[in-house]
């Protein structure tokens, strides 16, 4: 698989088939999972529990407003038709470096490894409270984090920011992106041949510190 592809592509086959339905069968007949994905995310403020969105449950605090991708890595592959589809969801294009979501392997180790990478929509997102322009913002209806690409000036601090790397600067644009949960159906989701993907409700462990895993 290429990594640039930055052609636009007609959405529909001669054969009828979708383009994204062709990938996902593609890399769905190459079967075989060797993936190591981590997803959670820990902050360094305290969480406190006056959002009324916050619910205790056996002792750990629930928000099922929000939520976030999981990885299944005893799913995953790392065939990467997730950032395929991202790319092409966001930008209209199949190019991974314009993909919200990771996938890093290696293969010509002594131990094959692959890793899978997703916005974790932190409680208490780090991207959010430092930029200067406000244009990050949680949207009501999915919890993601979200960018306003007329307020931002691509000045890169929400980058720095996040200790996950999960958000990015378009070169052709200047403008930042993260993952927006694709409006509540996230595409990675829908589209993975693997079902290594799954959209949930984060859960926030109120550690002796104070800080939060979102996990």
């Amino acid at each position: 698989m290429k990594e640039k592809r930055v052609e636009k592509i007609t959405p529909e086959s001669p054969g009828g088939s979708t383009r994204r339905g062709f990938l996902k069968n593609a890399v769905a007949a190459a079967g075989g999972a060797v993936a190591v994905a981590t997803i959670g995310c820990v902050a360094a403020k305290k969480t406190g529990n006056a959002d009324p969105r916050l619910k205790q449950i056996d002792g750990k605090t629930h928000n099922t407003t929000l939520n976030h991708i999981v990885v299944d890595s005893e799913k995953c592959s790392g065939c990467r038709h997730c950032e395929l589809v991202c790319s092409d969801h966001l930008f209209g294009v199949f190019n991974p470096k314009l993909s919200a979501i990771r996938v890093d392997r290696d293969y010509g180790g002594a131990a094959p490894w692959v890793e899978t990478h997703a916005c974790r929509q932190c409680h208490e997102p780090w991207c959010l409270s430092v930029c200067p322009k406000d244009a990050l913002e949680r949207d009501a209806k999915t919890g993601a984090i979200v960018i306003d690409a007329k307020k931002c000036d691509g000045c890169g601090d929400c980058v720095k920011a996040c200790p996950f790397g999960m958000v990015k600067i378009r070169k052709e644009t200047k403008k930042a992106f993260k993952c927006d949960l694709c409006g509540g159906e996230p595409q990675c989701v829908t589209e993975c041949p693997m079902g290594a993907l799954s959209l949930k409700a984060p859960i926030w462990y109120q550690g002796e510190t104070g800080g939060a895993n979102n996990g």
